[in-house]
Formats: C-alpha cells, sequence, structure tokens
C-alpha cells in the first residue's frame, strides 16, 4: 500500500507554472516525478482561483471566469443578506406575537381562577 504523499503550496504552484511553460501536463508530472492526474487537479484549482499562482500568470480565460464566477458570488451574497434580513424581520415579529399570545393566555387562566 502506498502512502499518500503532501505537496506544500510553493510545489504546487511551481508545478504549475512549469506545466503551463512547457505546455504539457504529462510531461512536467513525469519530469517532477508526481501523478498526472495530481497535477491536473492543482491546473483545475488555479482555473477555479482555489490555488494562487501569482499576478500575470493567468489566462485571459481564467482571469475572465474568476471575475464572472466573483460576479456571481455576490450577487449570491446580496440575495442571501436580504433573505437573512426578511427571515431576520420575520422572527422578530413572531417571537412578539409569541409574547403577545402568551400575555393573553396568563390573563385569561388568571381570570378563570
Amino acid at each position: 500500500m502506498s502512502k499518500k504523499r503532501e505537496y506544500d503550496e510553493e510545489y504546487k504552484v511551481q508545478a504549475v507554472k512549469l506545466a503551463k511553460n512547457i505546455g504539457s501536463a504529462k510531461a512536467a508530472s513525469e519530469e517532477l516525478q508526481i501523478p498526472v492526474n495530481t497535477l491536473y487537479g492543482w491546473i483545475q484549482k488555479v482555473k477555479t482561483a482555489e490555488l494562487d499562482i501569482g499576478c500575470g500568470e493567468r489566462s485571459p480565460e481564467e482571469a475572465l471566469s474568476i471575475a464572472k464566477e466573483n460576479q456571481q458570488l455576490k450577487k449570491r451574497i446580496k440575495a442571501l443578506e436580504k433573505e437573512n434580513r426578511r427571515l431576520s424581520e420575520m422572527n422578530e415579529f413572531l417571537e412578539e406575537a409569541a409574547a403577545f399570545f402568551a400575555a393573553c393566555c396568563q390573563k385569561s387562566g388568571k381570570s378563570s381562577d
């Protein structure tokens, strides 16, 4: 059974840069003696901005993809904040209503004694 090897962030960054410079993830993985699928995973993480390889290293398509994703995430955050405000207001109303009905029940319970 083989032991899973851990790589630090700098190693991953350098491996991805090497693959880009060579133009082949397969050749870079062979040179570095790492599994090609591992390197493909790191390349994918660069495309999704999970792994930062530095300013000016991304292709225009990757940068555009990240910008578009950021824009979508900002919209999603705004929608979630709006929903959070609505739910907070509803929760506050329900707490007030519960307190009102609890007070009414106490008054009606005392008058029947």
